[in-house]
């Protein structure tokens, strides 16, 4: 975990005008160089649990895994089923008539 990250998550999670203009120090006069949305969830975790190291991790690890289950959702959506799958129509079968 980055130290500048954290306290970045940290000052957030302190004042809701540092929360929504994402300023980095406590009297909120230096800003991020990066859009505040991408420190909101982190802020608000280390608001509600408290600082600690998995308070600011836990969202980013918990949005990747998310990305993973949607891209798989998406590509299979996308691509079709495989020939292998179980569900996958098969062309052996016979019709009943």
């Amino acid at each position: 975990m980055s130290d500048y990250y954290a306290s970045i998550a940290l000052s957030m999670s302190k004042s809701w005008s540092n929360f929504f203009f994402g300023a980095m120090d406590p009297a909120g006069t230096v800003t991020l160089d990066k859009i505040p949305g991408s420190f909101w969830i982190p802020a608000l975790f280390v608001r509600i649990f408290g600082f600690s190291p998995w308070a600011v991790i836990v969202p980013n690890a918990l949005a990747a895994s998310a990305s993973v289950v949607v891209t798989c959702i998406t590509a299979r959506r996308w691509a079709g089923p495989s020939r292998d799958s179980p569900r996958a129509p098969s062309s052996r079968r016979r019709r009943s008539s």
